[in-house]
């Protein structure tokens, strides 16, 4: 009988002890991201990750709002290991409200220069986002066109096109105005540009290219990655499109062209931090940084591109939240929608 119950005691202990290391396996093979970013561009690096790694990495998409949310309801029973965003002001809104844990490792800090990352090291941008002025060169010379601040000049009524000012985008663009002009000049500026606008914003990015295209308006604020999406195409009639549009890389005699970061964070209670650390690392790879210039034209953090002939405002790129809410309220106040 003594023998029956030791058979029958091994039997359950090996069967407790299996079920312990499967969960724990099953645990450690896994992150959760919680995205902002595109879901199939996002997937196919995703694949390429779990290719080379074999960790799985499960997703959820949703904007950046609705995500940091969440995290403010799950506390420390989240099931998110990774934050990542398409912007620089929702990132640092996690980080304010205390959703975030510092990257420690130094070999993946040292992977980004220092203009591209947080000064505390809670997050770190992952590709670079050029927002520039576009024009129909059939329509008008763009050449009159030096800076952001000349789109306020009479000559361009009716003629600007920009997506809503509750984009993230947008929202940037107006915090580095504040920067360098104050709260009543940008004020005075944006009133200016928002008289000039072609139509009431509506869309994304691709639609204000294309609706320059059409000829809906002369001139068109956009992220630059949109229009080499374009360009790119196999589509021949958004590759026809792109060929009436001439890019501007304006404030070149000033602080330089605007830049906003797709960044990354590790989730304050995050369970799986050694191998949310595996994904930073994984992203910030030339192969995987060469993969977001190639594949979704926009640019990266620390690869040098022989086409960088323009100069960028990186110096900002840490001021940006600073001014964030006064901008949604200027963008109110003028009425951009």
């Amino acid at each position: 009988m003594k023998k029956i119950y030791l058979i029958i005691s091994i039997i359950m202990l090996s069967t407790i002890i299996y079920f312990y290391f499967s969960i724990n396996i099953n645990k450690v093979q896994n992150i959760n991201v919680y995205s902002a970013r595109k879901e199939k561009f996002i997937h196919d690096i995703i694949a390429l990750f779990y290719q080379e790694t074999g960790i799985k990495v499960n997703l959820l998409i949703d904007k950046a709002p609705k995500l940091l949310a969440k995290l403010e309801n799950e506390k420390e029973h989240t099931p998110a290991d990774i934050l990542l965003t398409s912007d620089i002001i929702n990132i640092e809104k996690a980080k304010q409200k205390n959703l975030l844990k510092t990257i420690s490792d130094p070999q993946i800090i040292s992977l980004v220069p220092k203009q591209y990352k947080d000064k505390q090291n809670y997050w770190l941008g992952i590709s670079q986002r050029s927002r520039l002025i576009f024009y129909n060169h059939q329509l008008i010379d763009g050449k009159k066109i030096k800076n952001y601040e000349d789109l306020a000049k009479p000559e361009y009524h009716n003629s600007i096109l920009v997506r809503s000012s509750n984009n993230p985008y947008n929202q940037a663009l107006i915090s580095g105005f504040i920067h360098y002009h104050g709260i009543e000049k940008t004020k005075t500026l944006l009133q200016k540009i928002t008289n000039n606008f072609a139509r009431t914003p509506e869309g994304g990015d691709t639609d204000q290219l294309k609706a320059l295209a059409k000829g809906i308006g002369k001139i068109a604020i956009a992220n630059n990655y949109y229009y080499k999406r374009l360009l790119n195409s196999d589509d021949p009639i958004l590759k026809h499109y792109a060929k009436k549009i001439s890019a501007i890389h304006p404030n070149q005699n000033l602080n330089g062209y605007h830049v906003n970061l797709s960044t990354i964070a590790i989730i304050k209670h995050s369970k799986n931090y050694e191998h949310a650390l595996k994904f930073i690392s994984f992203l910030l790879s030339p192969k995987i940084q060469k993969y977001f210039v190639e594949h979704n034209y926009e640019e990266s953090v620390n690869i040098n591109e022989a086409h960088t002939i323009y100069k960028a405002d990186i110096n900002l790129i840490n001021h940006i939240y600073k001014n964030a809410e006064n901008a949604i309220k200027i963008a109110e106040q003028v009425k951009w929608q």
